[in-house]
């Protein structure tokens, strides 16, 4: 299907009313430091100086730390902002550094060189933010309020972070995807290895960790920063592949407040369909209806020094229509008749409220609470851009209602060394669907099999209701050239799918099928299907620790994890195909434990701080919380909830008349293709080895080695290379069946030029289970070595730029590339051809190896070579003009073939076993 699009020219009409400067920012706890050298005129170093950060950032106004006896000093847990940085000792003339701009999630360096002098001394030198960490080795992205602003769509992060590829959904500049965030990857991680955070804790509701865009999407205006961190975490971090952190706004002692509107149609937008494309038949391209954002904000003192408020409201939108996809003339029939002159809706509006409370409880402790609330609706679809693969019935509403996020935070910096952080969060959220107005609830999809076309009605309503603790405390001390953190993290939960949609999970409890406008094949589902899941716990307990030496800082840190999970008993009523059915209570699925290090170095090349060499090497287990592993063994998901018939319509009137009480009398429908659909039998079981034990769960190494260099003040440029390679992969092998049950057949592929070297060609490497064996399966998930050799791995570089200017100029970007390779061609080779080899993923998206032919897959290194420019010039009369860049690459093309039953058996040699 080939689909064209329009552009959104600059985004957005911005109303943009910034009548009032934004509150100051709140950080994550400990994400930012300032550290140095202080030296004499001799170049001896200074121990005992006193340094004091002072910003209007920090609630107590004033941190302080002292150099040790290397002169060197840190202090961490500072807010972003402006710093104006002292450095005093007796004897010696003070120093004075204004104007450190300090980001978020950022260690700057500060150095003094203080001289000989009066007390009354002082020097003062105007400073700014420095382009290079020479401290850190996590690679990350850092929004600025500022740059959240005024960049087009720059609350869709994930549109430019260097080297992030969306699993899903398109690409684009605009924002008229909306809010919705595509699974991506970073590196070559998974998607499961994303996380999504506010102010350092999930967000993400009962599914743990990663790739799950179920979530709360936060106010933009309540935002003060944002970091993305994409590679080198520490100990503190789970996962290793995309970590979104928010940190919100606080308030102050002043009043503050801002409105952020903006509002845009197709009359900004122009396309790209060309006569060509037109010939083609393409009628129309994606197109923008409108988006809106409604965006006001308020912060000030409730008790002045205090306790300060921040509050946020937001109402954000887009309607969209979808290229090549056009309402059904007639949505009840069996056929797809397009109303041209109707293109299908993709539209999704938003509404959320919250409030911050900051409380300085005693003169070093600071206490916050967020409160959040949201409600959402994605109408005909979710994915990026709209599905393409249904008609407008076919498609369903997505509502997120309640979905809120509560939590509080401690810190107390006890002495100059010593630290102290707490907190917690409870993140909670429904999303449910329900078919469009004027759509049976009822009523089974059809879905044509040549072009995977869905009409009539969605193949399915879900619901999921998740709720998320997780707590954090951990304890820092710093000496100046030494600083350890140590902490746990623990994380409890649960996941209930279709609790109330009851028989209509599956509407009709089965979804129909033709072929050529011929009816073929019927699924059926032993409806109603509730799951209950529960996290029992996820507990880490970590080490961080950071020694500077002259000019090189070693970070050291050690993870010890363990996660398990458990279904307790469930009872489920009878359906349309099936009676009542109970199952057990399942214990330690999984149980695993994992000890991981994560390993950096930097080094300041010429002791400047302009230029660092960075290397890290860390092992970091596969994200997944419920919603993967948990699920899989769920007595209810491991028995047999849904099989497939053939269908003969005999009689022409597009209902399954087959006697589904007793699939030996047929009817209308074949045998089915599973015999065990709708019994308690567990089916699909994981083996004691992968599902308990030491360094069992599926993990990745990831490695990098890069430069940063300042070249000139404000202005960084950094290369890295990546490389990631997993372990512990799993295979899903079915005990029944061997590989000699198994019979070889080829196909003839269809002339077409766009094929290439096999148009017209026969094809060979497809397999057909033998008719005695059809319909049988007893799976056990084990790890893939108990089989042979899989490997998996990716190989980049990235390029990056940053700028910050004194004129208040902002630029970043840069270009990636890379290679991702699998081979299970060791396993083939040993004859473990049905089975499903892979993936790092834990759910249904493995791999199937298939054949010899298909036993290794990997991408081209320059293939997927992406670059993203964003930067914002200011202008006379404190105006500003902002602008993004990308260049990705398309979409993977694929073409689909229904290959019947008479195009295969002269190669087979019989009838294919499903009929």
């Amino acid at each position: 299907m080939m689909t064209c699009s329009r552009v959104a020219w600059g985004n957005l009409v911005g109303l943009a009313l910034a009548a009032l400067v934004a509150a100051p920012a709140g950080a994550q706890t400990g994400a930012s430091s300032i550290a140095g050298l202080v030296k004499d005129t001799t170049g001896a170093v200074l121990p005992g100086v006193t340094v004091e950060a002072a910003s209007p950032a920090l609630i107590e106004k004033v941190r302080t730390g002292v150099t040790d006896s290397e002169g060197q000093y840190k202090i961490i847990d500072v807010r972003p902002g402006l710093y104006t940085v002292t450095f005093t000792l007796p004897g010696f003339s003070t120093v004075r550094r204004e104007g450190i701009e300090l980001p978020a999630n950022f260690t700057a360096t500060v150095n003094a060189e203080l001289r000989v002098g009066g007390v009354e001394e002082t020097i003062t030198v105007s400073g700014d933010a420095p382009a290079v960490d020479v401290h850190s080795t996590t690679q990350e992205l850092v929004f600025s309020r500022a740059m959240l602003d005024a960049l087009p769509a720059a609350r869709q992060a994930s549109r430019v972070i260097n080297g992030y590829a969306a699993v899903k959904g398109t690409s684009e500049v605009g924002g008229t995807s909306g809010e919705y965030i595509a699974p991506g990857t970073a590196h070559g991680s998974n998607v499961f290895d994303t996380s999504y955070q506010l102010d350092g804790m999930g967000i993400q509701g009962g599914y743990g960790t990663g790739g799950n865009n179920y979530m709360f999407y936060l106010n933009n205006g309540s935002v003060q920063e944002m970091t993305v961190e994409v590679g080198g975490m520490s100990a503190e971090s789970q996962t290793g592949g995309i970590r979104f952190n928010v940190i919100p706004k606080e308030g102050s002692n002043v009043f503050k407040g801002l409105f952020l509107g903006a509002y845009t149609n197709n009359h900004l937008q122009g396309d790209n369909l060309t006569q060509s494309l037109i010939d083609r038949g393409v009628r129309n391209p994606n197109g923008l209806v409108k988006m809106w954002d409604i965006n006001p904000g308020f912060g000030g003192p409730v008790v002045r020094d205090k306790l300060w408020f921040n509050a946020g409201f937001r109402h954000w939108g887009t309607y969209n229509t979808v290229a090549g996809v056009y309402y059904n003339l007639t949505p009840t029939g069996n056929a797809y008749t397009p109303d041209y002159s109707r293109p299908a809706p993709w539209n999704q509006y938003l509404i959320e409220e919250d409030l911050r409370l900051t409380w300085q409880a005693a003169p070093k402790h600071k206490i916050n609470l967020f409160v959040g609330n949201e409600y959402n609706n994605f109408m005909n679809g979710l994915t990026n851009g709209g599905a393409t693969d249904r008609s407008p019935e076919a498609h369903q509403y997505t509502i997120f209602e309640p979905n809120y996020v509560t939590q509080v935070s401690w810190s107390f910096p006890a002495t100059n060394r010593l630290l102290l952080e707490a907190g917690g969060t409870l993140a909670a959220s429904r999303w449910y669907q329900i078919p469009p107005p004027g759509v049976s609830p009822n009523q089974s999809s059809l879905t044509e099999q040549s072009t995977n076309f869905t009409i009539r009605a969605s193949p399915s309503h879900l619901e999921f209701r998740t709720n998320n603790w997780n707590y954090r405390a951990s304890v820092s001390y710093v000496t100046g050239s030494h600083t350890f953190k140590t902490g746990f993290f623990f994380m409890s939960g649960y996941l209930n799918r279709n609790d109330r949609v009851s028989l209509n999970a599956h509407p009709g409890s089965m979804n129909l099928f033709m072929l050529n406008g011929v009816p073929s094949q019927v699924t059926i589902w032993a409806d109603p299907i509730p799951t209950i899941e529960r996290l029992k716990g996820n507990l880490a307990l970590f080490t961080q620790d950071s020694w500077t030496r002259k000019r090189l800082t070693l970070n050291l840190g050690l993870r010890f994890e363990t996660l398990n999970g458990y279904v307790p008993e469930q009872h489920l009523a009878a359906g349309r195909f099936i009676g009542a059915r109970d199952f057990a209570p399942v214990y330690d699925t999984p149980n695993w434990k994992d000890l991981s290090p994560r390993m950096g170095a930097v080094y300041d090349l010429f002791g400047t701080g302009r230029t660092a060499l960075k290397a890290s090497l860390g092992r970091y287990p596969v994200g997944a919380g419920t919603s993967s592993i948990t699920a899989l063994a769920n007595p209810v998901n491991a028995s047999v909830n849904s099989a497939n018939r053939p269908w003969t319509d005999r009689n022409g009137d597009f209902i399954p008349d087959c006697n589904f009480s007793d699939p030996a009398a047929n009817g209308e429908c074949g045998p089915l293709s599973n015999l065990g659909f709708g019994g308690t039998r567990i089916l699909t079981r994981y083996s004691d080895d992968f599902r308990e034990g030491f360094n069992v769960r599926p993990y990745n190494w990831e490695s990098s080695v890069g430069v940063q260099h300042e070249l000139l003040s404000g202005l960084g440029v950094g290369v890295a290379y990546f490389r990631r390679w997993y372990r512990n992969q799993r295979v899903d092998n079915n005990v029944l069946v061997k590989p000699t049950d198994y019979d070889p057949y080829c196909i003839t592929a269809p002339t077409d030029a766009r094929l290439g070297s096999i148009s017209g060609q026969q094809v060979c490497g497809f397999v057909d289970i033998n008719p005695a064996k059809f319909g049988q399966f007893n799976t056990v998930i084990e790890r893939a070595s108990t089989y042979g050799k899989v490997t998996e791995n990716f190989n980049g570089i990235d390029v990056t730029v940053r700028a910050r200017f004194s004129n208040g100029a902002q630029l970043s970007g840069g270009t990636a590339a890379g290679r991702s390779a699998f081979d299970a061609c060791d396993m083939v080779a040993q004859g473990i051809l049905p089975t499903v080899a892979g993936s790092l993923d834990l759910t249904t998206s493995a791999i199937q190896v298939g054949s010899q032919r298909f036993c290794h897959q990997e991408t081209p290194f320059w293939g997927q070579t992406q670059v993203k420019l964003f930067g914002v010039y200011p202008l006379p009369w404190d105006l500003q003009a902002s602008a993004m860049f990308q260049n990705l690459p398309g979409s993977v093309i694929l073409a689909s073939y229904v290959v019947t039953n008479a195009q295969v058996s002269p190669s087979l040699g019989r009838s294919l076993a499903g009929g």
